[in-house]
C-alpha cells in the first residue's frame, strides 16, 4: 500500500497546530474582553462623572432654578417614593424662592377651592378629598398625592400673613368618561389647556414653578411617538405636549428632570415593561451602592446612551437619552419600589357615588357598579397602582 504524501512537513503541521491553537486563545480572550471590558470602560466613565458631579435629588431640583424658570419633573405614576419626593420637596422650594408647584392631577376649575384649602387656619380632610376628586381625578384616590397638598399647608402655617404663601396649581380639566375623543375633556385638549393654565397662573405673573406630571406630558425638545390608530403599526411623532408648547414659547426657561422608572417596551402590544437605556444607568447606580443622586444628561456622557428596546425610540432615527431629558434623578432601584396607597376614606360618601358615575361612564353596567361598595372600589383603584410596581419587581 502507497504511504500518505505528507506535502507539510511533520514538524511544520505540529508548529502551525501549535500556532493555531495559540491564535485562538488569543481571539477568544480579545472577544472575550472586548464585550465584558469596553461596557465596563464606558459604565466607569458613567461612574465617574456621577461621583464628581451628582447632587442630592433635592439639591438637584432646586440647583436648575439657578438658570430655569420652569423646571419638570416627569414620573411614570403612582410610584409612592416619587409623590413622597414631590412633598417634600415644598420646603426647599418655598426657601429658595420657589413659591409655585403645578400638578397634573387636579381640575383648575377647582382652583380657588385649592388655594382656600392650603391657605386655611386648620386642614379640613374632607375639603381636600373633595377637591382632589375632580374630573378624572375621582380615580386618583392615592394618599401620597392628597398630602402634596397637605405638605404645602403645612408649609403655609409657617409663613407670615404678610409674606406671599406657597402655591399649588391644579392643571387639568374636567373629564366626562361616557364621552368620545376631545369631548370627554369637556371640549379642551389636555395638554394645550394646561399650558393655558400654566400661562395664567405661573408666566403672566412672572414666577417660576416646579412642574409635577407624568413624564409624556413633561417632555420638552422630545417628540412622542404616537401610534396612527389602534390597529396600526407605524408611528408619527406628536409635538404639543404641555412640556412642547412651553419649550416653543420659552427655549431658554424650560428643563425636564425624568425621575428614574422603567420604560415601555417598543413592541406595541406587550404589557412589559424595559429598562431605561438598555439598563446602563441601573448598572451604575448598582455600582454606587443604590445612593440617591440627581445628575445632568445633556452636555454629559448620559446623553449619548441609547435604546434598543422601548416604545421613546421609535420614530427616531438615532434616539438618545439626550433628547428624552435634561437630567434625570435616581431614588431607589427596582426592588425597593412600592406602590400608592388609597386614602383612607376618600372613596365614602359624595366621592363613592361620584366614582360609580365614572366606572357607568367608562361602560361597566349599572347593575354591577351598584353592587359595589367602598372595599370594592377602594380593591379596584389599589390594583391601578399594581402595574408599574409589577413591572419594576420583573427588572429588579
Amino acid at each position: 500500500m502507497m504511504k500518505a504524501i505528507h506535502i507539510i512537513p511533520t514538524y511544520y503541521k505540529r508548529s502551525i497546530y501549535c500556532f493555531i491553537k495559540q491564535l485562538s486563545k488569543i481571539l477568544f480572550f480579545t472577544i472575550l474582553l472586548i464585550s465584558c471590558s469596553s461596557p465596563d470602560s464606558s459604565n466607569k466613565e458613567l461612574e465617574n462623572y456621577i461621583k464628581n458631579n451628582y447632587l442630592s435629588p433635592d439639591e438637584y431640583v432646586i440647583s436648575k432654578f439657578q438658570n430655569y424658570d420652569y423646571v419638570f419633573l416627569g414620573e411614570q405614576h403612582r410610584i409612592r417614593h416619587d409623590a413622597n419626593f414631590v412633598g417634600n420637596l415644598i420646603p426647599k422650594l418655598y426657601e429658595n424662592g420657589i413659591r409655585n408647584l403645578a400638578i397634573e392631577f387636579g381640575d383648575a376649575s377647582n382652583q380657588l377651592l385649592l388655594d382656600s384649602l392650603i391657605c386655611s387656619k386648620e386642614w379640613n380632610q374632607d375639603f381636600a378629598y373633595n377637591i382632589a376628586s375632580g374630573g378624572f381625578f375621582i380615580t386618583w384616590g392615592y394618599k401620597e398625592y392628597i398630602d402634596i397638598l397637605k405638605k404645602a399647608w403645612e408649609q403655609n402655617q409657617l409663613i407670615n400673613d404678610s409674606l406671599p404663601k406657597f402655591r399649588i396649581i391644579y392643571l387639568n380639566t374636567d373629564y366626562f368618561p361616557s364621552k368620545k375623543g376631545i369631548a370627554r375633556y369637556g371640549g379642551k385638549d389636555p395638554d394645550l389647556n394646561m399650558s393655558n393654565v400654566f400661562e395664567k397662573e405661573v408666566i403672566t405673573k412672572k414666577e417660576k414653578a416646579l412642574i409635577y406630571t407624568g413624564i409624556n406630558h413633561a417632555f420638552t425638545r422630545y417628540h412622542q411617538p404616537i401610534y396612527q390608530s389602534e390597529e396600526s403599526e407605524t408611528v408619527s411623532l406628536f409635538d404639543k405636549r404641555f412640556g412642547n408648547l412651553i419649550h416653543e414659547k420659552y427655549p431658554n426657561k424650560t428643563f425636564t428632570i425624568f425621575l428614574h422608572a422603567p420604560w415601555q417596551s417598543e413592541r406595541k402590544r406587550s404589557s412589559k415593561a424595559v429598562k431605561p437605556v438598555n439598563g446602563v444607568i441601573d448598572a451604575c447606580m448598582a455600582k454606587l451602592d443604590n445612593q440617591p443622586v440627581g445628575f445632568d444628561v445633556t452636555g454629559t456622557p448620559f446623553g449619548e446612551l441609547n435604546s434598543d428596546d422601548s416604545f421613546y425610540l421609535l420614530g427616531h432615527e438615532d434616539f438618545k437619552l439626550k433628547d428624552f431629558c435634561d437630567g434625570y434623578i435616581f431614588l431607589k432601584p427596582y426592588s425597593s419600589f412600592e406602590k400608592v396607597s388609597v386614602a383612607d376614606g376618600f372613596y365614602s360618601g359624595n366621592n363613592l357615588n361620584k366614582i360609580k358615575e365614572y366606572f357607568k361612564g367608562i361602560g361597566i353596567s349599572k347593575r354591577k357598579v351598584d353592587d359595589w361598595d367602598q372595599k370594592t372600589i377602594e380593591k379596584i383603584i389599589d390594583d391601578e397602582g399594581n402595574f408599574v410596581i409589577k413591572n419594576a419587581k420583573r427588572l429588579k
